[in-house]
């Protein structure tokens, strides 16, 4: 397998909630084989309040997180063998999604690390919508973590394909992260379609894929006859998925805040880890002379 330097630098948000503490040890599993770096933030939301001045409650919320942050730090160098000069961390002041894109923006940053908060209920898809903004808005990868598991090695990467252009290069990123981790890869593709049409296309994919990229360690596997949003947890579970990867399409702003998005059912049902990679943006047609 082709060995990648992916991720390099990596963003951990952090609310210091269990899922949050789950999202930095995936960073440290990242970052370790490459020598990368994890720069922690956590964006400090001040409510709106009468009762204590907006500074003495900043003062109050600050040293609080501070606080909070040293324990992250400690955890990242003791359980997860991190040296101490790979490590930083932030707070700012703000509204986290729009913060935690900007800061990835500005470091030039590769992977965002998150915790995902999964309820049963609708309602977290409603107003836990911090998640999903950052996959919709982020420049670069975001991998999301749960602790509806328990933690566990990376052994066997996942990555759903549609056959879409840049599923091969995502699949080259996906084999050079897999080469640090020292796992296995599947690539699953779940369709409605006829039988023929799904082996041919895997099989064109397989073939191309081959003649470019290691697969010496890589599976190509196909569900016929189910929906998408059933298949791929099904798959995880048949397959003992550890992370399942997904390519995310550039989009416009109006369907990112409008539209109805595949990968935030995914991410929001799946219990174990989702790295959503943005896929490269679709060429222009040149004009005509």
């Amino acid at each position: 397998m082709t060995k990648t330097k992916f991720p390099h630098r990596i963003l951990v948000a952090t609310d210091f909630s269990p899922e949050s503490f789950r999202a930095l040890a995936l960073a440290a599993k990242m970052a370790l084989p490459v020598k990368g770096t994890v720069h922690l933030l956590h964006v400090l939301e001040l409510p709106y309040t009468v009762q204590i001045s907006r500074e003495k409650l900043r003062s109050s919320l600050g040293s609080s997180a501070e606080g909070l942050l040293k324990e992250q730090v400690k955890m990242l160098s003791s359980t997860a063998k991190m040296p101490k000069k790979y490590i930083t961390t932030e707070i700012i002041e703000g509204k986290p999604v729009p913060e935690i894109v900007r800061k990835a923006s500005s470091g030039s940053f590769d992977l965002i690390c998150i915790g995902n908060h999964i309820s049963n209920t609708l309602s977290s898809l409603v107003f836990d919508n911090t998640t999903a903004g950052v996959i919709d808005l982020a420049p670069c990868a975001v991998l999301t973590a749960t602790t509806r598991r328990p933690e566990t090695d990376i052994s066997r990467i996942m990555m759903a394909s549609n056959f879409r252009e840049g599923d091969l290069a995502l699949l080259g990123e996906v084999i050079g992260i897999a080469k640090n981790l020292k796992c296995k890869v599947d690539v699953v593709h779940v369709t409605h379609h006829p039988e023929f049409e799904s082996r041919l296309k895997m099989a064109g994919m397989e073939q191309l894929s081959g003649q470019t990229l290691d697969t010496r360690q890589v599976f190509f596997r196909y569900l016929y006859g189910e929906e998408v949003m059933n298949g791929l947890p099904k798959a995880v579970e048949s397959l003992g998925s550890d992370l399942v990867v997904v390519g995310r399409e550039r989009r416009g702003i109006l369907n990112t805040l409008f539209g109805s998005d595949f990968i935030h059912e995914m991410v929001y049902r799946l219990e174990i880890p989702v790295l959503v990679f943005p896929l490269p943006a679709k060429a222009q047609p040149k004009p005509s002379a």
